[in-house]
Formats: C-alpha cells, sequence, structure tokens
C-alpha cells in the first residue's frame, strides 16, 4: 500500500497533537482501521476493539495465540 505525501502529513499532524486517552482510540480508528470521525463517534466502543484486534491478527497472525479446546472424541477414555 502506497503512502502518498497528504496522507503522510495527515499522519505527522494527528501524532503530534495527540493530547486526551480518547485521541489515541480517534488516531487508531482513522489511520489504522481507516474510519472517518462520524463512522467513529456511532461505533460502540466493543466494536471498536473488535476492528482493532482483527487489524492486529492480520498483520501479524502469531501475535495471538488460538484457545484449544479439548473435547470427549479428542481426549483419552482411560
Amino acid at each position: 500500500m502506497k503512502v502518498t505525501n497528504e496522507q503522510q502529513k495527515k499522519t505527522d499532524a494527528t501524532s503530534e497533537e495527540l493530547v486526551t486517552p480518547w485521541d489515541v482510540y480517534l488516531h487508531v480508528a482513522v489511520s489504522l482501521l481507516h474510519w472517518d470521525i462520524a463512522f467513529f463517534l456511532k461505533a460502540s466502543p466493543r466494536f471498536w476493539l473488535v476492528s482493532y484486534i482483527k487489524y492486529l491478527e492480520m498483520q501479524n497472525g502469531e501475535l495471538f495465540e488460538e484457545e484449544q479446546v479439548l473435547t470427549i472424541d479428542k481426549g483419552s477414555f482411560w
């Protein structure tokens, strides 16, 4: 994915303006998830978190370990 000069300037300006904790969430939503501010304001915190986790999984597959469930058909009977 190519980054244009305008996108780089927006990213640089956004990273310099981070003041409150909400700015971090907004920065992630706008720069990484490519949401606009109106969509960010309508989204629930749970949806933001799930979207961010999916983004991290797509970028680095080994970041999270999948839970291994042991069912009765896979376990030993003795």
